[in-house]
Order: structure tokens, then C-alpha cells, then sequence
């Protein structure tokens, strides 16, 4: 698949009429950068993203 400045070009996907899905995110990309951001940690799982997450957007953790 090519992909151009970030985007999926989608004239390969018709070109050779390969099924395709279009992923999006549940959560805002922002709020995930500035998640990882306050990670104290360099490297980090699942379940410190989650911790961190539900302090800083408890709103869209529920």
C-alpha cells in the first residue's frame, strides 16, 4: 500500500480491488500524545498508559 505525506493512496486499493479497512482511534490523538508524555518511564506497558490516562481524562475513561 502506498502511503503519501501520511495519507493511504487509495488508487492502489482500486487498482487492484483489495478489500481494505480505514482504522481510527477511540481516543483523541492529543490526549494520547500527552499521555505517553507523562509516562515517568522511557519504555512502558498497556497499564501505565491506562493509569496515567484515567488521571488526566477521567471523563473519557468511563
Amino acid at each position: 500500500m502506498r502511503v503519501r505525506s501520511g495519507k493511504i493512496d487509495m488508487s492502489l486499493l482500486i487498482e487492484t480491488k483489495a478489500p481494505y479497512f480505514i482504522m481510527s482511534s477511540l481516543l483523541d490523538e492529543k490526549k494520547i500524545e500527552e499521555t505517553i508524555k507523562r509516562i515517568p518511564k522511557i519504555s512502558f506497558t498497556v497499564l501505565d498508559f491506562i493509569e496515567v490516562f484515567k488521571v488526566l481524562y477521567p471523563e473519557d475513561w468511563e
